[in-house]
């Protein structure tokens, strides 16, 4: 009887946390620790060196770049991956195994003067540990805090996300966070734009080179959100500011993890999971 008692009383916790992540916005992870990361513009980071095993599409990865499109590249021999650039080509043509919550024409130069680029590489478990059901060896986050577009936009609007990759050594898991109106302090949420003017957009929206959102395995095998590469990517922080809703299945508002351990897909290791590919949900 008291094992019947403790299992109900275990169901029910289990309902009211999915239930309190589901009804609430996901707070961007506390970054005031981590490092400024200075990107020149059309350019990438030295490499970031993993020390532990970190398993990614299959392989454990020794390494890692950011880009000005802010995309995280595994295992890059040298430079930056060459086909994800300004240029926002689908990432399934992604010649680096790779991820990207907002891989967009940003401006990584500070053009609107008050941006914040952010990087911090860790040992030890990670914040968001609880959420994917690990305890993390190694992980490591980008923080983007009201960033423009390339060459700024008309309307000033700015965006802000966070990255985080972790690994306890046999899984690995990123995750997208997206603050909403009151997290980001902007009315529009924390994702605003989506092109730059340079990119033909009008005031960071509707423009011919939008953001794309997803990751890919380097050897033609990827995905992307279905919000990916069009306006809805505005909606992902749970605020559509007249942006076509958002599709993709969230941890909790704003919050959207996956597990990249091995080929890209859940399950199967090839498409959806329960109709949410390769995510949590």
């Amino acid at each position: 009887r008291n094992s019947h008692t403790m299992d109900k009383l275990v169901l029910l916790y289990a309902i009211f946390v999915m239930f309190f992540l589901q009804s609430q916005c996901y707070p961007l992870t506390d970054s005031s620790g981590d490092n400024n990361l200075s990107i020149t513009q059309d350019s990438c980071t030295p490499p970031f060196p993993i020390s532990s095993s970190f398993p990614i599409f299959g392989v454990s990865r020794t390494s890692y770049i950011i880009s000005s499109s802010f995309v995280t590249s595994f295992d890059v021999e040298s430079g930056c991956d060459p086909t994800l650039n300004f240029d926002l080509a689908p990432i399934s043509t992604a010649q680096n195994a790779m991820v990207g919550a907002f891989y967009a024409d940003w401006d990584s130069t500070n053009l609107n003067g008050i941006s914040t680029y952010k990087h911090g590489h860790y040992t030890g478990p990670s914040p968001m540990d609880g959420v994917v059901g690990i305890t993390s060896a190694e992980w490591f986050r980008v923080t983007v805090i009201q960033a423009t577009s390339f060459q700024g936009n008309s309307a000033g609007r700015k965006n802000t996300f966070q990255q985080i990759t972790m690994s306890d050594g046999e899984s690995t898991f990123v995750c997208f966070i997206y603050p909403n109106a009151a997290e980001s302090g902007d009315p529009e949420g924390g994702i605003s734009w989506t092109a730059s003017d340079y990119g033909e957009g009008s005031g960071g929206i509707n423009g011919n080179l939008i953001a794309r959102a997803g990751y890919a395995d380097g050897f033609g095998i990827s995905y992307e959100m279905p919000e990916s590469g069009t306006e809805a990517m505005r909606s992902l922080d749970g605020v559509s500011a007249g942006a076509p809703p958002a599709t993709s299945e969230s941890v909790a508002e704003g919050l959207y993890c996956f597990e990249i351990t091995n080929s890209i897909g859940g399950c199967d290791e090839s498409t959806e999971c329960d109709g949410v590919s390769c995510g949590i949900g």
